[in-house]
């Protein structure tokens, strides 16, 4: 919009205003993660930077600033505050501020085959295990492995699955199971904080995909009651700590050669992220 004719979230004249809306009971199930995302790669070759206007105390406001976001102007007693993202201008040492280049989409029974696939993708291999990574029949074989999805589909389990923006083809996973204390998950807290496991195609990580995966794996959690959610990470992978310490995370306990952490849910988001495997 141009001049007096400017919307809330007007910049300049040749910066476009973004608007959002999901229904309120499609709330919650990364809608829209997703449609930010497909803005934003829209966007991204037209035009320098985009704008928009939400309200100080939403917690979209959080989401906004992880994709790179930055406030620029708060008019005196309206409660918005506008907003600007600068493509040329945003980086990366973690992929979590990369391109947005996926949609996010809750899986459906005939993606547990590919949630196997990003099982193995999400076993870190470091330096305090013996030999190369085995294959995949291999290492799924193991009951530590496995029990993050032998018997998918049972009371509590949620996933949700990437697709590129473009060709539509799965890219990620995400999912989170409650653990009975005779069960414990690699993630254990309690019998009442899911655990989660992340992963992100080989070719497609380092762009964003993990991040998107993760915001919308915690707001489905958020949105059916929980107020926490862990993980467990291995100490011998930095760059999966830092993704978590950036999102909220923070240590809870030490097992072996993996830190749980774990993430406030009732916090604003941003503020309390999601806890992962670590295959992005």
């Amino acid at each position: 919009m141009k001049g007096e004719n400017g919307g809330y979230g007007y910049v300049d004249d040749e910066t476009p205003e973004l608007a959002i809306g999901v229904r309120p009971e499609a709330r919650g199930a990364g809608i829209g993660t997703g449609l930010i995302s497909h803005l934003l790669e829209a966007a991204r070759p037209r035009y320098r930077a985009v704008s928009l206007s939400v309200r100080s105390n939403n917690p979209a406001r959080r989401l906004y600033e992880r994709l790179g976001f930055e406030a620029v102007e708060q008019p005196e007693g309206s409660g918005s505050i506008t907003m600007k993202l600068n493509f040329n201008d945003r980086s990366s040492d973690d992929g979590t501020v990369g391109s947005p280049s996926a949609a996010v989409r809750p899986a459906a029974g005939e993606d547990e085959g590919f949630l196997w696939e990003m099982l193995y993708e999400s076993v870190h291999w470091g330096p305090e295990e013996r030999g190369p990574k085995p294959p995949p029949e291999a290492l799924l074989s193991r009951p530590e492995v496995r029990r993050d999805l032998a018997g998918w589909g049972r009371d509590g389990d949620f996933a949700m699955v990437a697709l590129d923006a473009g060709s539509g083809r799965r890219i990620g996973a995400a999912w989170y199971r409650i653990f009975p204390a005779g069960e414990r998950g690699h993630g254990f807290v309690d019998g009442a904080t899911p655990d989660i496991v992340i992963a992100v195609a080989p070719d497609r990580r380092g762009m964003g995909v993990g991040g998107t995966l993760l915001d919308a794996l915690m707001n489905a959690a958020r949105s059916r009651g929980f107020d926490a959610i862990s993980l467990g990470v291995q100490r011998s992978n930095p760059a999966a700590i830092r993704f978590h310490k950036k999102r909220g995370f923070v240590k809870l306990s030490e097992q072996g050669s993996a830190w749980i952490l774990t993430a406030d849910l009732t916090a604003d988001v941003g503020e309390a992220g999601a806890t992962t495997r670590e295959g992005w």
